[in-house]
């Protein structure tokens, strides 16, 4: 699992990924963006620029991954835009100070939420590890309206399904959540979803594919 949360310079810093969409041209633009990336630099943003600059790209477009914070900032109508992520919601924004706020809210909202869920976390990618032939793959997701506070998908290989063997799999996951015990599982509401890997032959697995056999030859 991928933890980004970093230490440095003997302060906790939040990694957050940054594109800009847009070319600083005008003394207005270059003032409001370099207050921003101070504010990151000052309070302990580890900012990674992914995308600087590209006509053809709209915020909208720009995917977010789950468990990474990102800051996409763009023009409309000759306006600043910007797009953050916190890990549970896209919030639109046109005002550099409601960004600055929302930046340090956000950050610890979605700080929250993943501390409290991270032993879950934990025993959900350990057990991948040890069942690696039977599962295919697990991600999670942070739900805007939902009664649950982290929904965890689990996708299990075609074996899986074919043997009947899911169930099982998922008693022992629930077993070993227990197993945390009630002061670390109490007052969690989170929900396990679970589906089979789809067989196809597309380029992309093709390509998985050739990666897996050229790592097994080194």
């Amino acid at each position: 699992m991928n933890t980004y949360y970093i230490k440095e310079r003997n302060m906790d810093m939040t990694y957050i990924e940054l594109r800009l969409l847009l070319y600083v041209d005008c003394p207005l633009k270059y003032e409001k963006i370099t207050k921003i990336l101070n504010f990151l630099n000052n309070n302990g943003f580890l900012a990674h620029l992914t995308i600087f600059y590209s006509e053809d790209m709209r915020a909208e477009n720009i995917p977010e991954k789950e468990d990474v914070m990102s800051l996409t900032i763009d023009m409309r109508e000759d306006t600043l835009r910007f797009k953050f992520w916190n890990g549970i919601a896209i919030m639109w924004l046109f005002h550099t100070d409601d960004l600055l706020d929302a930046l340090s809210t956000g950050r610890e909202k979605f700080s929250e939420i993943y501390d409290k869920y991270e032993p879950v976390t934990e025993v959900l990618f350990n057990f991948k590890k040890r069942w690696s032939t039977s599962i295919y793959h697990i991600s999670y997701e942070y739900p805007l309206y939902s009664d649950v506070d982290v929904i965890y998908n689990i996708i299990f290989t075609k074996e899986v399904e074919e043997s009947n063997f899911a169930n099982k799999l998922l008693e022992k996951i629930n077993k070993e959540i227990i197993m945390l015990g009630h002061e670390v599982t109490d007052g969690l509401k989170f929900e396990l979803q679970h589906s089979y890997k789809k067989v196809g032959c597309s380029a992309c697995e093709e390509a998985r594919k050739r990666r897996e056999e050229n790592e097994n030859k080194e």
